[in-house]
């Protein structure tokens, strides 16, 4: 006997989902899952993202949720299109966050050849008397506005 949930159309789905079908969230998640999969595969570099594909279908849904808040009224041709555009956008957008996110154990070739993680060069780039000198110039701070107040009426 067919599975009566898997001839749905994504709209019906979503319909059911709107009631607390259980089945329907599956369903639909399911699908979800393999359009962002297909979308991320046909990205240049999609495919590091492969691993958020659960933290995309959940995002997806939450946005379908909030379009049921709106109050979607279109049929299934229109669902769709806006089921598409979404997850498409949504795996644009982690694709530019994962591009704008370097580790910081990344190698760095240094000019004579050595390689170092990056976090290592940054701690060389912070002076390491830094704090130091923030605490002298807060004292020095602190003695400019004593000198600079008015005496007192009992140390006159």
């Amino acid at each position: 006997m067919a599975d009566p949930i898997a001839g749905r159309s994504e709209l019906e789905l979503f319909e059911a989902l709107g009631c607390g079908d259980p089945q329907a969230l599956r369903e639909l998640s399911s699908r979800v899952g393999r359009c962002v999969r297909a979308v991320l595969t046909g990205m240049h570099g999609g495919t590091r993202l492969l691993g958020e594909i659960e933290e995309l279908c959940a995002d997806v849904i939450e946005r379908l949720e909030r379009l049921r808040a709106r109050g979607f009224r279109g049929g299934n041709q229109e669902f769709r299109s806006y089921l598409y555009k979404t997850v498409a956008s949504r795996c644009v957008e982690a694709a530019k966050r994962q591009s704008r996110t370097v580790s910081l154990e990344t190698p760095v070739a240094l000019p004579d050849g050595e390689e170092k993680p990056l976090a290592d060069l940054l701690k060389q780039l912070v002076d390491p008397h830094l704090p130091a000198l923030a605490a002298a110039e807060e004292q020095e701070d602190r003695k400019r506005v004593r000198a600079a107040r008015p005496p007192s009426p009992r140390r006159r």
